[in-house]
């Protein structure tokens, strides 16, 4: 924003809020995958995964989505179960990408995957917005293909960022 008061939430493989009200910041999430993360790219490709699992234990119907996914993994459960174990935020994110294909696609999954995660969005987004005038910039990988699925009362009040998060850093040194 500049130096203005207004609020930032990071969508990539992790998430993250910061606000500035033109006095003092407040951060909000980015506790980490196993806690926070809400509309990340790590927390949706976990239940996409998850999901698909369901679907190939046929305890939810199958989709293009869902079949794509376990053949990652060779359409074995094991597989998906030891790749879990040793997998990082960064491994539960590439599979964001397949699933905005696929709801894009209108694959039903894919669709009530990405629109749970832009309801986190928002109900991230409102604290942030409450503490200063009411501007928010999204950034990160999640930012651009999550936009459509927002709220419109939220989309409205999006404004694009100034610079980047270095840019950012940069400035606040200057400052400091």
């Amino acid at each position: 924003h500049g130096g203005a008061p207004g609020a930032v939430f990071i969508v990539g493989t992790g998430s993250q809020g910061a606000c500035w009200d033109g006095d003092s910041f407040t951060l909000l999430g980015g506790w980490g995958f196993a806690l926070s993360d809400l509309g990340s790219g790590a927390v949706l490709g976990q239940r996409a995964l998850r999901l698909a699992l369901l679907a190939h234990e046929a305890v939810v119907p199958a989709s293009p989505l869902t079949q794509r996914l376990m053949a990652r993994f060779a359409q074995d459960a094991e597989t998906l179960l030891l790749w879990s174990q040793r997998a990082t935020t960064a491994d539960w994110g590439s599979v964001a990408p397949e699933v905005f294909a696929a709801a894009q696609q209108g694959d039903a999954h894919g669709l009530t995957l990405v629109r749970q995660s832009a309801e986190e969005i928002a109900l991230m987004a409102q604290p942030l917005l409450a503490r200063q005038s009411g501007k928010l910039a999204l950034m990160g990988g999640l930012a651009q293909p999550i936009e459509p699925y927002l709220p419109e009362s939220l989309r409205r009040v999006l404004t694009a960022p100034q610079g980047d998060a270095l840019s950012g850093a940069l400035a606040l040194a200057r400052l400091g």
